[in-house]
């Protein structure tokens, strides 16, 4: 038997846009976009802009090594220059000059609420003992989601769910998962 291939920086980097296109896709603190899009609208001066500054500040503190090279936030630096956002670059300081804070869950600090939260969280980011959820298999996936979450999830709506959010997985080399008297066992 070969030793199968590692993955490539490509396929890495698409699995990654995967997640950012999921995360775009996908409802913004509890609101769907285009409704947030609407209320930020009728705010005075405040618009979707302001929210990315805001969200990115937020990837920024769990951080380890920030990226500020990257497209997206080169767009968001662009814009809040552009608005002369003193309070944004403010912020983005004391935020770079600190230490990274401590991640304890795949995107935000709080565990995840939902099945689609917890994909997306943990589809790049180990969660505690499990690696990146794109590198587990079909049932794997599912058994990792059922014991975080404390409910039954079947293979066919992880797959759904995971197809219908554009989540890319590794397609060689799977590690397998198995949930034995309420533990993950990894193979």
């Amino acid at each position: 038997m070969t030793n199968p291939r590692p993955i490539t920086q490509q396929e890495l980097d698409e699995i990654r846009e995967s997640v950012r296109e999921a995360v775009r896709r996908t409802t913004i603190a509890g609101t769907p976009q285009s409704r947030l899009e609407k209320r930020l609208r009728k705010k005075k001066g405040y618009g979707m802009d302001h929210f990315k500054a805001g969200e990115l500040l937020e990837k920024l503190q769990f951080s380890p090594r920030p990226k500020l090279s990257d497209p997206e936030p080169k767009d968001i630096l662009a814009k809040a220059a552009e608005r002369d956002d003193t309070r944004f670059y403010i912020k983005l300081g004391k935020v770079l000059a600190r230490k990274p804070v401590k991640r304890t869950a795949g995107i935000s600090m709080t565990p995840p609420r939902s099945l689609d939260q917890f994909l997306i969280g943990c589809w790049m980011e180990p969660y505690e003992n499990i690696p990146a959820l794109y590198n587990l298999s079909e049932d794997g996936l599912a058994d990792v989601c059922s014991h975080y979450l404390t409910s039954e999830v079947s293979v066919d709506m992880v797959v759904a769910l995971r197809k219908r959010l554009g989540l890319k997985p590794f397609r060689r080399s799977k590690i397998h998962v198995i949930l034995l008297e309420g533990n993950l066992k990894l193979l």
